[in-house]
């Protein structure tokens, strides 16, 4: 199975709807971890209202205009459509798939 599909199949078991396309999964994994690192590094406070602004709004999409995120912009608005889902759950969720993904995907033929 393609990374983007397992991906994708590994969200929707969450239920999480993605749609986001994946063109380099290379640079999507690092993208996600980027974030995943930027939002660890905040202060706690900052983290708690940064997830109780995602959870049911839509602010996701700041964090791509805001260049926190550029290369996952689309994959920012699929979390803003996942309304009850704070930020933080995504991104771990996001991670979980993505390191699963690599491991099982098959190359392109």
């Amino acid at each position: 199975m393609a990374f983007a599909d397992s991906f994708t199949q590994c969200m929707s078991e969450a239920g999480v709807s993605v749609n986001a396309s994946v063109t380099d999964e290379d640079y999507f994994i690092q993208s996600i971890e980027y974030l995943q690192e930027w939002y660890n590094g905040l202060p706690s406070d900052t983290q708690e209202a940064l997830d109780a602004a995602t959870t049911n709004d839509r602010a996701s999409y700041l964090l791509a205009e805001a260049n926190v995120a550029p290369g996952i912009a689309d994959l920012l608005d699929d979390f803003d459509n996942a309304t009850g889902w704070p930020l933080s759950t995504l991104v771990q969720w996001c991670k979980h798939c993505a390191d699963q993904s690599k491991q099982g995907a098959t190359p392109a033929q």
